[in-house]
């Protein structure tokens, strides 16, 4: 549900142009239009109901059609709209169509549903199933349209097989989906462009832990452009060699974000810790 109270308006303003200055997508006003309850001065009214100072008005939406189911959440931050948690490798980000497997997703509205029955859930980061770390939602589609619209730098970390040969660098390689797949990528001309930059932390005889920054958000990004650079993440075996226990896939952690706050506008930087499995694979 949301609440405005309107403020003096300079020009004549529909319920529309206000909803759309303060970052409600097209696609929810379309969705609010379609589906919701809006309510001026406590009467029903329309988006395109044109606007006068100190209207009250409410707009309510339907509850989420996902099933809410208990399980463990590791929360790292948490207000009246973000949640970020720490995901698990192993756990799906989203419902798959294929079967009744539960999701993090499906955990976050459990979550937030014990506090307020009305609550929702809205992805604004995703990780593959063996990736680990931060994963952040919005707890309503305006503030999810905000943060996907505004600038969010996501660094992880990794640890590949193999020494890269600088010390930093940036990698431009376009990433295509694979001919005949519906999963692996592959580096391709045909591509849409893909542009990851680097940084080693340490290195061993054999192994190097590296930073990334993420500058685009393609599928599998950091998995296809280390393995391309000679460099696959450990563990890594659609891009790599074999599983290296005791990760059930590859070396990734999404371990940092920073973003604005939809509301208070302040920065936030958000750090995840690593796993105990992430810990003994280190030493």
């Amino acid at each position: 549900m949301w609440h405005f109270s309107i403020p003096a308006l300079e020009r004549p303003t529909t319920l529309s142009a206000f909803l759309r200055q303060r970052h409600f997508s097209l696609t929810l006003r379309r969705r609010i239009k379609r589906e919701g309850a809006i309510l001026r001065n406590g009467m029903p009214a329309s988006l395109g109901d044109f606007l006068a100072a100190n209207d009250e008005i409410t707009i309510t939406l339907p509850t989420s059609s996902l099933p809410p189911i208990q399980g463990k959440i590791e929360i790292v931050f948490e207000d009246d709209f973000l949640l970020a948690v720490n995901k698990p490798a192993g756990l799906i980000t989203h419902p798959l169509s294929t079967g009744p497997e539960p999701s993090l997703v499906n955990y976050a509205l459990f979550y937030c549903q014990q506090q307020s029955p009305a609550a929702s859930v809205h992805p604004v980061t995703r990780l593959d199933r063996n990736t680990s770390g931060l994963l952040l939602f919005a707890k309503n589609p305006r503030d999810h349209h905000y943060l996907q619209t505004h600038p969010l730098y996501k660094s992880y970390l990794a640890l590949v097989d193999g020494l890269p040969p600088v010390q930093a660098g940036e990698i431009f390689l376009p990433i295509a989906r694979k001919p005949g797949s519906i999963i692996e990528r592959v580096v391709s001309a045909a591509g849409q462009t893909a542009h990851s930059s680097f940084r080693v932390l340490k290195r061993c005889a054999d192994r190097s832990l590296l930073r990334f920054e993420l500058h685009t958000g393609r599928t599998h990004q950091i998995r296809v452009h280390a393995a391309a650079c000679g460099f696959p993440l450990t563990g890594d075996d659609l891009y790599g060699f074999a599983k290296a226990p005791p990760l059930p896939g590859q070396a990734l952690h999404a371990w940092e974000l920073r973003f604005c706050h939809p509301h208070t506008h302040e920065w936030l930087r958000l750090r995840c810790p690593l796993s105990a499995a992430w810990q003994a694979l280190l030493k």
